[in-house]
């Protein structure tokens, strides 16, 4: 914010003015005190009109700066997101894991539009509600992560045996990550019908619901991170080029 109040030709005008004609006065060898009043000047002028712009635009200023900052974060997630998309559909013959992902973008987008323009969706129960879909939503992409590093470590092995648990646990979590998009979308379909009078209960249960979801995907990585954790003495397996993600299980939303 500083610099772009510092940075405005309002400010940073007087200042320019000053130190030219400070310059001028010194190239025409005039007396130092010509030179030294009107570089103060100009600097004085330039930060009255930092201040002032601080004072008059800066709540606008400011606001402008963080829709920037969340706009340019989206699109860093978008573009991993992206690049997530692009290798599960290269990694295997299997369509599940790029399918579910596209769905889960497709879901969180809708829950994103319908409580920016869905009343209901102002009360304190259901940003909890909204905060949970967020959730589980970070959840179901660390999950399809990990469907990819196991890919990966699969892809590495010669014997179908040692393969065949990776592989296991790999379909376990296809399943979960399906099952989480399920409920988001039976979720999304029960908001716009929670009326005044039903709110507090049916967000009680879409609630109850969604942690259960949660706790499942939660169990699901921890599982997993035991599952590939070196043995004592072992060295550990050497990193893929998506590590595992942990899961984000903070009570803040953010868009």
């Amino acid at each position: 914010m500083l610099l772009r109040l510092a940075g405005s030709p309002g400010v940073l005008g007087p200042l320019v003015l000053g130190s030219s004609a400070a310059l001028g006065a010194w190239a025409m060898e005039a007396r130092s005190g010509v030179g030294i009043f009107a570089f103060t000047a100009g600097a004085l002028g330039s930060l009255g009109a930092l201040f002032t712009r601080a004072l008059v635009g800066g709540p606008a200023l400011r606001s402008a700066i963080q829709e920037e900052m969340i706009a340019a974060e989206r699109r860093r997630h978008e573009g991993a997101l992206d690049q997530l998309d692009a290798v599960l559909a290269k990694i295997d013959n299997d369509p599940r894991p790029e399918a579910a992902l596209r769905d889960l973008r497709t879901l969180l987008a809708a829950f994103e539009e319908l409580s920016e323009r869905s009343e209901n969706c102002a009360s304190p129960e259901s940003v909890e509600v909204l905060s949970q879909v967020r959730q589980l939503g970070e959840a179901s992409v660390a999950s399809l992560r990990e469907t990819l590093e196991l890919q990966q470590i699969v892809a590495r092995l010669h014997s179908p045996s040692a393969a065949a648990p990776l592989l296991a646990e790999r379909e376990r979590l296809v399943l979960e990550v399906q099952s989480g998009v399920r409920q988001l979308g039976r979720t999304l379909a029960a908001l716009p019908a929670v009326g005044p009078d039903s709110t507090v209960p049916e967000l009680r249960r879409l609630r109850s619901v969604l942690d259960d979801s949660l706790a499942t995907a939660r169990q699901s990585a921890q599982r997993l991170e035991q599952m590939l954790a070196p043995a004592p003495g072992a060295e550990a397996l050497p990193a893929t080029e998506f590590s595992r993600s942990s899961v984000n299980t903070q009570e803040s939303s953010k868009p």
